[in-house]
């Protein structure tokens, strides 16, 4: 979005604005990679925990009774993975949170509108607790859904005369945090790397609307002329879906005052959205998206927003 060369000559407002967005947006980029690194570890821990139990086995222990006690093992794994993942995924958002405030006020104070942002109340740094539940809640049910597919191939090992080695092979795919030729994961790992690209950048666009509100709200009183407008902005490369690269090229300009941008998918149906991870669009529009909606910095209210600024 910035042009690096820019920086050889005094930059305009706008420019200015864009930089400050674009070091924003690249570290939110880095925090997702951070995040699926962390949440993958954790992942890869347990796995190792829960094959050392298996390795433990002799030949003929599953019909010798062993089979309840090393469930219980493999409980007591899960829910260590479990305590841990949700520190890591609480610290993660946070920062995420914290993004999406700034991502609002850095880029205004960049440009040179300090007058109107210094106005602006503060908003709680903190994740709503209805938030935190939410993703409490995605973290149980990864374990949850975790310990029945180990169960099941338990089960299925001793009915089938399984040895242990061949149920550590089954359970260590299962568990497998490495991708494969194919670029996926395991089955558990890959739903544990899709909730987390997903929620934090969900809740980075949660921050930026309760914040774009607020610029909203103070706009109102301090610049009532300015009705801030927002744009959708993808990600800019290969897996941007279809229907949201199009919410850019459209360049739809809804106001940040209750608009609503329009996601229109190859089958014709059409989704309305306030902002990219909009808790009322389906999986299908949703999952693993990247993209941002920000503040339209270039039409003409901003700069008469900035010409009052100057003056």
């Amino acid at each position: 979005m910035f042009d690096g060369s820019l920086a050889e000559r005094i930059l305009t407002p706008q420019e200015r604005y864009a930089r400050e967005l674009d070091k924003l947006l690249a570290q939110v980029g880095r925090l997702e990679e951070q995040a699926v690194r962390r949440a993958m570890g954790l992942l890869a821990d347990a796995r190792r925990r829960v094959i050392e139990r298996l390795a433990s086995v002799r030949e003929g222990s599953f019909l010798a009774g062993y089979l309840p006690q090393l469930q219980r093992e493999i409980e007591r794994v899960m829910a260590d993975y479990v305590e841990r993942y949700r520190v890591i995924f609480t610290e993660d958002t946070i920062q995420a949170w914290d993004l999406g405030l700034q991502s609002v006020t850095a880029p205004l104070q960049a440009a040179g509108v300090t007058q109107l942002v210094a106005r602006m109340p503060g908003l709680d740094p903190a994740l709503p607790d209805v938030l935190q539940g939410f993703h409490a809640r995605l973290i149980t049910e990864i374990s949850d859904y975790a310990r029945a597919r180990i169960t099941t191939e338990l089960q299925l090992g001793v009915l089938g005369g399984l040895s242990p080695w061949q149920m550590q092979q089954r359970i260590a795919e299962i568990l497998r945090t490495q991708p494969n030729a194919a670029g996926v994961f395991g089955t558990v790992a890959n739903r544990a790397e899709a909730i987390q690209r997903t929620e934090l950048n969900r809740v980075f666009s949660l921050a930026t609307e309760a914040r774009q509100q607020q610029l909203v709200t103070t706009a109102a009183t301090v610049f009532p002329e300015w009705q801030p407008r927002k744009r959708w902005l993808n990600a800019g490369d290969g897996r941007v879906r279809p229907s949201h690269r199009r919410a850019e090229l459209l360049a739809q300009r809804p106001l940040m005052d209750g608009g609503e941008f329009v996601l229109v998918d190859e089958k014709g149906q059409a989704f309305k959205a306030k902002f990219p991870l909009d808790p009322r669009l389906p999986a299908s529009q949703s999952v693993r998206c990247r993209c941002k909606a920000i503040l339209d910095y270039q039409d003409e209210g901003f700069q008469a927003l900035l010409a009052r600024e100057a003056a």
